[in-house]
């Protein structure tokens, strides 16, 4: 079975409805590694404060504008309480190569149509 093609739910991993932002940042193109200049979305740092405040990137592409600013994030005291819409999590298989010892891990990746503030800010 590859793992990598099960989806995992925003509340599996969230244990919640919601989650708070922390921060905000461009999504930009990449091509062949390396970053390009054009922007193609917004990726969204978000705490799961009941998953024992785990944090996690959305990336959200399409979406020019993001539905909160960094500033706005900052003036609400460090975290704005969002809902994420049509959430998509998967697991990859993430290696480390130190000391000659090899390993490997399961990641979490997600992307999603919007992230929302629940209130207005």
């Amino acid at each position: 079975m590859n793992v990598s093609k099960i989806v995992i739910p925003f509340e599996a991993c969230a244990l919640a409805k919601t989650a708070h932002v922390v921060s905000v940042s461009k999504l930009y193109e990449y091509t062949d590694n390396k970053r390009g200049d054009k922007q193609i979305g917004n990726t969204y740092e978000v705490c799961f404060i009941r998953n024992g405040f785990e944090k996690q990137k959305i990336k959200c592409e399409g979406e020019v504008q993001p539905s909160i600013t960094n500033e706005a994030i900052q003036s609400a005291g460090g975290s704005v309480e969002v809902e994420v819409i049509d959430f998509v999590g998967r697991i990859y298989a993430s290696s480390s190569n130190s000391n000659s010892n090899s390993s490997s891990k399961g990641e979490l990746t997600a992307k999603a149509k919007a992230v929302i503030p629940v209130k207005k800010v």
